[in-house]
């Protein structure tokens, strides 16, 4: 086994422990539904629990969120060891911040039946979704991802 992968997945704890040390910071000291304002009219700090998915889409469905945020750590986890020989550090590094984000929102779900959120932006007077340092870890490690999977398809077929 690749000792850089090896290293590299340690990175998962130390995702997770920042998220919910940032949630429990969160928790202890915002009231619910009371914005701190940050920055007028662009970023506020708004405790809210959410028992959906990103845009509350699935709420007050905790099982089946808990079933996929499974099903997705330990199929990223599967995937990073297995089936992946010669990625880059980008690539997995990307995969890396799926797999902690999951188990963040995982953890949550699990023992509370609800994710923490905290993040809350103004974009263009659009009032986006609050979120969490999970959630970055997905989006991002989604993103990242999908930049690879193309910039590396194209290494393919430009030969």
């Amino acid at each position: 086994m690749n000792r850089r992968k090896v290293f590299l997945f340690l990175l998962v704890p130390l995702l997770i422990v920042v998220d919910q040390l940032t949630k429990y910071i969160a928790e202890v000291n915002l009231i619910e539904g009371n914005p701190i304002e940050i920055i007028n009219n662009f970023f506020y700090f708004t405790l809210i629990y959410n028992t959906g998915a990103a845009w509350s889409s699935f709420s007050n469905s905790r099982w089946l969120l808990v079933g996929i945020s499974t099903i997705t750590a330990i199929g990223f986890s599967i995937y990073y060891f297995k089936y992946q020989k010669n990625r880059s550090v980008f690539g997995n590094i990307s995969i890396i911040l799926i797999i902690g984000g999951a188990i963040g929102n995982w953890i949550d779900r699990l023992f509370y039946g609800r994710v923490v959120d905290f993040l809350d932006f103004y974009v263009f007077g659009y009032n986006f979704p609050v979120f969490n340092f999970a959630d970055i870890c997905v989006v991002c490690g989604t993103i990242a991802l999908i930049l690879f999977m193309y910039i590396d398809e194209k290494k393919v077929k430009n030969g």
